[in-house]
């Protein structure tokens, strides 16, 4: 017999199924919630007859936990449930979109935030001939809060929701203050296509959280790069970070264009230097040498260490931590989904220490076991990202099979920092790095998209 839903599961299904209920919901529950679950038992409201169809999609990496979660829970179906992993899907789109779909679930939906990408664009009229749509996400608001906004209008055509940023920010947002306005306008949109639930996390399922901020001086070599790639940002955005002077909202979305290079330049200069020597950076020789230090005083010893970049994070990290003896698992978006599936078992075998590296497409869908050491390697524009990284490694039961004492995870994260200029040591005083500046503003964004998540809560 299948487990009784949860009273927020339960609550999902009725806002789906109600009376007067939107062509779509989005369940906007946390990590650990059962989000698979709940869209498993909306699927048995979808399928009452052997001709009703019901199509799943989900990033490649979590296409099997449909199947693997429907005989765990006993569930069974009169009609039939396509699945698909998103590119399938996008490819499939002209044949999909003649079928009649009684339900269509979206894994980690976030990934259709962008009305403008082929993805979202082929699979809209997919969604348009469907009866109704699940949205599973932990980040609505991924990139930005109008992301929230992108979703319900996809699935719903009809919503009356701003269709892009300028026009969510100029009815929604105040600008300058980064707060949001017209509330009750805004709760009332959140109220008809948004369930939120945040999972409890200092429940005895949850591994307990210890947090780092561990500061670090750019090298010469790195401040010589980055001053030279600082100059290709606009003067007026290049002036506030150095200075550390408060951006608008559309002003923060214009830096992140202007960026990637001084990011990669407060991690290493190996992106644009060949053969640059790995331990020219402090912030990756530090890391590596505190993940080494862990792996060799705990037994079975597991760690992770996250970047958004190959060249400028992951790869000379890989190569410190080789000069300290150890060989760790390299999880980059060229493997195909068989390679990925076998480094994550091989990181979850008990036995031996291991170190996973992981680049930004193992941010989202992994699910690790026993990770005592989570190391952040730079700042991301959007805190969301950050947090899916850290739901890799502090999950539901994801410490379980560990003694007491060692049900805990340390979550470092790591900060270049410009050393100061000759005169500004006279003044005590020196730049804002890149690195500085994103931790405010992702904070900043996180605490906006928050703020639209609790109007959905009340």
């Amino acid at each position: 017999m299948p487990d009784a839903l949860k009273d927020y599961q339960q609550r999902v299904i009725d806002k789906l199924y109600g009376k007067k209920s939107p062509r779509g919901v989005i369940a906007y529950h946390s990590t650990g919630s059962g989000k698979t679950y709940t869209a498993l038992s909306a699927l048995s409201k979808a399928l009452q007859n052997k001709d009703d169809r019901a199509l799943w999609i989900a990033p490649a990496s979590l296409t099997t936990n449909f199947e693997k979660e429907r005989v765990k829970h006993g569930l069974q179906y009169p009609g039939k449930v396509d699945v698909y992993s998103y590119e399938k899907a996008r490819n499939l789109a002209d044949k999909l979109k003649d079928t009649r779909y009684k339900l269509i679930v979206l894994d980690e939906a976030h990934k259709l935030r962008n009305s403008g990408t082929s993805l979202t664009s082929r699979l809209k009229p997919v969604l348009d001939n469907s009866d109704k749509v699940l949205m599973l996400t932990g980040t609505a608001g991924y990139n930005h809060p109008s992301d929230m906004m992108s979703l319900i209008s996809l699935m719903d055509s009809d919503a009356k929701v701003p269709r892009d940023r300028k026009e969510f920010i100029s009815n929604y947002v105040d600008d300058d203050k980064w707060k949001i306005k017209n509330r009750p306008r805004l709760k009332n949109i959140l109220d008809r296509y948004i369930d939120v639930y945040e999972t409890p996390k200092d429940s005895a399922d949850f591994p307990r959280i210890y947090r780092k901020v561990i500061d670090t001086e750019m090298s010469p070599h790195q401040v010589e790069l980055y001053r030279y790639l600082e100059n290709k940002i606009p003067s007026p955005l290049r002036k506030k970070v150095r200075n550390n002077l408060p951006m608008s909202l559309r002003e923060a979305t214009n830096l992140n264009a202007f960026s990637t290079g001084i990011r990669q330049a407060s991690n290493s200069i190996s992106h644009h230097q060949v053969n640059a020597d790995p331990f020219d950076s402090e912030k990756l020789r530090v890391a590596a040498d505190r993940m080494a230090r862990a792996a060799n005083k705990t037994d079975n010893f597991r760690g992770v260490a996250y970047s958004n970049f190959l060249d400028a994070g992951i790869l000379p990290y890989e190569k410190i931590l080789q000069k300290h003896g150890l060989k760790p698992i390299v999880f980059t978006g060229g493997l195909d989904a068989e390679q990925k599936k076998k480094l994550v078992a091989d990181y979850n075998t008990p036995g031996g220490k291991k170190i996973l590296l992981l680049s930004s497409s193992g941010s989202e869908g992994l699910d690790l076991k026993g990770t005592r050491l989570l190391q952040i390697l730079e700042p991301h524009f959007n805190r969301s990202k950050i947090q899916q990284v850290e739901g890799r490694g502090a999950r539901y039961h994801s410490h379980i099979d560990l003694p007491e004492d060692q049900r805990n995870i340390t979550i470092e994260e790591y900060h270049s920092k410009l050393p100061p200029r000759m005169w500004q040591k006279l003044l005590n005083t020196r730049d804002t790095s890149i690195d500085e500046y994103l931790a405010a503003i992702s904070n900043m964004k996180q605490q906006l998209t928050d703020d639209m998540r609790g109007l959905a809560k009340k």
